[in-house]
């Protein structure tokens, strides 16, 4: 199976399950509550681990709904009689069709698919986009490209979805009808950029520019089934010309109606030192943009443990991979390394009062202030399919002020058929 294709693959199976003899797809995991795998010394009730049964994922950002929200029960108890929490994921395969998978976390068993959301395109704003920015574009002797790659047609829309977040601003929800609280909600996503440039030039070869970063606003489209693109933001001329790898990575929304998004790591070319990558404010009235940096934490090779055969900066690296509000207001920013189970030094949940800081549209700008809210690693969180630390931590939701939910993306790789882990963490 393709990296990508498991939240398709559990949405057709959602939706045919209703002729299977059992009453399920599937999706619906039997009694499998799979608790932390922690060592003598660390508290186990740091985290707890709920299986959802298809696995092969790239799950890469997730909001909770509601906001926040009473814990969930604990495995074997009651199930709380009032609407259920529900997760709204993302995934990063640019080769799939687009979706949000809706998962309901009320059940004690485990996670299942509630509903799988097709995002749609009926007015061709992203394909318009491409195509504008693309024009924009010079090849590296400083020309105008003359055959640049051409965007997929609307009805194929496939994004590189990095975070989600609902709009908190001006909202009615229909409380009335079944379901999830969120099927009345308009969405932020995010979307990476593929490509470098270099002053507006395009690099040659792999890293030819293919398509740049996206802020998204995605809104219902009546059906209940589906969510379409209502807006599409790029960022400011004077940093999107300046791209590189490793764009746009979460997304949150804050107070005043702003929307935050993150760079996974620093753009020399745009001004980020080294150690630090950018936050980003949006506000949507004006549609305008500031910024702030954020310290990145560093690789320790000399840690203990396994070594790393990436020994250089560039090898060895620490981004961010998630936004998220916590209760109090403040952002959460997931950071971790680029190395693999035991291999991985850094997988830290920070928090920042992006409300006390001066955010800056150009010029030299404000460093973000963090406070350590949880350290996955020390905390002894293990990844129960492989017995190793997570892979790839790459999506946070707040389930209430001391829990989150923590999501990893697999990239369809060995082990992933075992499903996917739901990890819930214990903050205090």
């Amino acid at each position: 199976m393709g990296r990508g294709r498991a939240l398709a693959v559990a949405a057709t199976l959602l939706l045919c399950g209703a002729s299977s003899g059992d009453g399920g797809c599937g999706c619906r995991p039997e009694s499998q509550d799979v608790g932390p795998t922690t060592s003598s010394e660390k508290p186990p009730e740091t985290y707890s681990v709920r299986m959802f049964p298809v696995g092969d994922t790239a799950i890469s950002g997730a909001w909770v709904e509601p906001e926040p929200l009473v814990e969930p029960p604990a495995p074997g108890g009651p199930t709380d009689a009032r609407r259920e929490p529900v997760a709204y994921v993302v995934q990063d395969s640019d080769r799939d069709p687009a979706l949000v998978a809706v998962f309901g976390l009320g059940d004690p068993a485990g996670p299942k698919l509630l509903e799988p959301l097709q995002i749609t395109d009926p007015q061709g704003l992203i394909a318009g986009t491409f195509a504008a920015a693309q024009a924009r574009v010079l090849d590296a002797s400083g020309l105008p490209r003359t055959e640049p790659p051409k965007p997929r047609a609307a009805q194929q829309l496939s994004l590189d979805m990095e975070g989600i977040a609902a709009c908190t601003e001006g909202v009615k929800l229909d409380t009335e009808s079944p379901g999830p609280l969120g099927y009345g909600r308009e969405f932020w996503v995010v979307c990476e950029g593929k490509g470098h440039l270099v002053d507006g030039r395009t690099v040659e070869g792999k890293g030819a520019f293919r398509r740049p970063n996206l802020l998204l606003k995605l809104a219902p489209d009546g059906t209940r089934r589906s969510l379409m693109v209502r807006s599409v933001f790029e960022l400011p001329g004077e940093i999107a010309r300046h791209q590189e790898t490793y764009g746009l990575e979460g997304v949150a929304s804050g107070p005043k109606g702003h929307v935050y998004v993150a760079f996974q790591r620093g753009w020399p070319r745009a001004g980020d030192p080294k150690g630090f990558t950018r936050v980003g404010r949006f506000n949507p009235d004006d549609q305008s943009w500031a910024f702030a940096h954020y310290p990145l934490d560093r690789y320790a090779q000399n840690a203990p443990g396994p070594k790393s055969p990436k020994s250089s900066d560039e090898e060895a690296w620490v981004g961010v991979s998630e936004l998220s509000r916590a209760p109090d207001g403040r952002l959460l920013v997931l950071e971790r390394d680029n190395q693999r189970g035991d291999l991985a030094r850094v997988q830290r949940i920070y928090a920042v009062d992006v409300g006390a800081m001066d955010f800056r549209g150009a010029g030299p700008l404000p460093v973000l202030k963090k406070e350590l809210v949880y350290d996955i690693i020390d905390n002894g969180v293990r990844d129960p399919r492989y017995g190793v630390s997570i892979r790839k931590p790459e999506a946070l939701g707040v389930l209430g002020a001391h829990q989150l939910l923590l999501l990893a993306d697999d990239d369809g790789k060995r082990g992933s058929k075992k499903g996917t882990p739901f990890f819930f963490l214990r903050t205090r």
